[in-house]
C-alpha cells in the first residue's frame, strides 16, 4: 500500500461505530467526522497491524465532514507510510480507487471506479467530488486515490451507487491549516489564520471576521442575527476569501451590507441553512487588516 490505512473504532457509552482512516504524517490520521458522535463522550481506537491503539480527536470540520486524530509515536513501533496529495488536476472519467474496512470486517478491501464530477474551489460551498465507487458501511473515511496512487479525495458519503466527499481543495486547506497552526480544535471549524476583515461600528456594533476554509469565521459580533462562530460566505455578493473585494467593502460608508451567513447551532454543533442578512450602515467605519495590526 502507498499509505497506512487503519480501522477506526469509536466507543460511545455501550455503543460502537466503525470507519476507516489513514495517516497523513507520523502522528495524525484523517477520517470522516460523522463516525464520531460529538454529543457523547467517546473513546476512539485504531486497528493498526493487529494492534489496538487509543487515539484522540483534536480537530474537525463538520461542513467538510473531516476529522483529524492524533496518536503518540511511542505507541507505534513501525515506520509510518503517509498519504501523498495529488498535485495534478482531477479529470472527469479518470480512474480512481479506495481501500478501507467494511463495518464487520478486519481485513482491507479495494474498490475501483471513475470520477463522475469534480470539485471546483470557485463553485458553491457544498460542491462535491463524486465517483462511481460502490461503497458499503465502514468505508467512510477511506482515501480515494488516482492511478498514480496519489490522494484525491476522502469518502464521506455514499448514495445510489456513488460516493465522494466535499470540495477537496477545501479539505486540503483545512488539513494544511491545522498542520501549520497545530491548534486543538473541537466540534466545528475554528481554524483561523490571518484576519480577513474587521467591520466596526455597524449600527454602533462590532463584527470581526477571520479567514476560514469556507469563507470567514465570525470571532466577535453583537450584530443582530450574526453570532460568534457563524460563517460568512459573502458580503454584497463578494466572496469573502477574496481580499481585494473585502478591501472595497471596508470603505463603504453608506447604504447597507448584505451578508450570506451559515448560522452555527451550539446544541447540535452543526451549521443551519444559509441565510441572507441585511445590515444598515450608520456612523460606519471599517478597518482593513492590511492597514492595521491592532485587531485582537
Amino acid at each position: 500500500m502507498k499509505c497506512d490505512i487503519v480501522k477506526i473504532i469509536v466507543k460511545s457509552n455501550s455503543n460502537y461505530n466503525c470507519g476507516t482512516g489513514f495517516f497523513i504524517n507520523n502522528n495524525n490520521i484523517i477520517t470522516a467526522a460523522h463516525i464520531i458522535d460529538i454529543n457523547n463522550k467517546n473513546t476512539i481506537y485504531i486497528l493498526f497491524y493487529n494492534a489496538i491503539i487509543e487515539v484522540e480527536e483534536i480537530c474537525r470540520d463538520n461542513l467538510l465532514d473531516i476529522s483529524i486524530l492524533k496518536t503518540q509515536n511511542k505507541m507505534i513501533n513501525k515506520k509510518i507510510k503517509c498519504a501523498e496529495f495529488s498535485s495534478i488536476p482531477i479529470e472527469i472519467g479518470e480512474y480512481c480507487y479506495t481501500i478501507g474496512y467494511e463495518l464487520t470486517e478486519n481485513t482491507l478491501i479495494c474498490k475501483t471506479g471513475t470520477i463522475i464530477q469534480k470539485s471546483s474551489v470557485n463553485n458553491e460551498l457544498f460542491d462535491q467530488l463524486k465517483t462511481s465507487i460502490q461503497c458499503s458501511k465502514g468505508i467512510s473515511g477511506s482515501p480515494i486515490f488516482n492511478k498514480s496512487d496519489k490522494l484525491i479525495g476522502i469518502i464521506t458519503w455514499s448514495e445510489n451507487s456513488i460516493c465522494g466527499c466535499a470540495n477537496f481543495e477545501c479539505i486540503k486547506i483545512f488539513i494544511d491549516s491545522y498542520l501549520t497552526n497545530k491548534k486543538h480544535i473541537h466540534n466545528h471549524c475554528e481554524i483561523q489564520s490571518t484576519p480577513l476583515s474587521v467591520i466596526d461600528i455597524i449600527e454602533n456594533k462590532i463584527m470581526r471576521l477571520y479567514k476560514n476554509v469556507h469563507g470567514a469565521l465570525v470571532t466577535k459580533s453583537n450584530v443582530t442575527n450574526i453570532k460568534k462562530n457563524d460563517i460568512v460566505l459573502s458580503i454584497n455578493n463578494h466572496i469573502v476569501n477574496n481580499e481585494q473585494s473585502i478591501e472595497k467593502i471596508c470603505y463603504q460608508k453608506e447604504g447597507s451590507l448584505s451578508f450570506s451567513v451559515l448560522n452555527y447551532n451550539p446544541k447540535s454543533h452543526k451549521y443551519d441553512v444559509l441565510k441572507q442578512i441585511s445590515v444598515n450602515l450608520k456612523n460606519h467605519e471599517t478597518y482593513s487588516p492590511y492597514k492595521s495590526t491592532n485587531l485582537l
